[in-house]
């Protein structure tokens, strides 16, 4: 592999030393917590102010709880998954290499696989391309079918739904793929008058 020879202009990023913002200076960080246990009041006080505006932020109702773990997004859904995971109805969907690892701790550490469960009816399956979420783009009908019948040939007894992208103006398309049982609407859902034309040209 050859070295590239166009460099970017500023190599200060990622997780290392990065570019400052204009006008920045240290004084930035005299309330900063470095050095301070996460359970210094100082610090307590900053996380408390993040979660209050992750809630605001995203609308969160108030009886939910919203939580600020250390780690990478696999410490956040370990920690989730060993704690929520067992008698309560949970959705778990894996569509990347994380999401295997995770459905494979499922299987094999918590011994949640599908075989245990005697009652199925209510287990959907999603099938949701990472291409396709927020792109607007769907696969073509017949990759999309065959895809699904093969899903449904290996799980069987199981409804499948289909997930990314899904919008007015493609649903007639996905609802013409007879073996899709329903549909995961994501940024659609967002916007009243988009998902009630989809629920609407879905049962018409």
């Amino acid at each position: 592999m050859t070295r590239p020879i166009v460099k970017p202009i500023r190599p200060e990023f990622s997780s290392g030393p990065c570019a400052k913002r204009p006008n920045w200076s240290l004084d930035v960080l005299k309330d900063s917590c470095l050095g301070r246990s996460h359970r210094h009041p100082l610090a307590k006080n900053k996380l408390r102010k993040a979660i209050e505006l992750t809630k605001s932020i995203l609308e969160i109702p108030e009886d939910y709880l919203v939580g600020i773990v250390p780690g990478s997004d696999t410490g956040a859904i370990e920690m989730a998954m060993w704690n929520l995971l067992g008698p309560l109805h949970v959705n778990i969907l894996a569509w990347d290499s994380f999401g295997q690892d995770w459905a494979n701790d499922i299987n094999t550490q918590l011994k949640l696989g599908l075989k245990k469960i005697k009652n199925t009816k209510n287990i959907l399956i999603a099938y949701e391309p990472v291409w396709s979420i927020g792109t607007g783009l769907i696969p073509k009908s017949k990759e999309l079918f065959e895809t699904i019948n093969f899903i449904k040939k290996k799980m069987k007894n199981y409804k499948v739904l289909y997930g990314g992208s899904v919008n007015p103006k493609n649903i007639n398309e996905l609802k013409s793929i007879t073996n899709i049982d329903g549909y995961l609407i994501g940024g659609a859902s967002q916007n009243p008058k988009k998902f009630i034309d989809i629920i609407k040209k879905t049962y018409n």
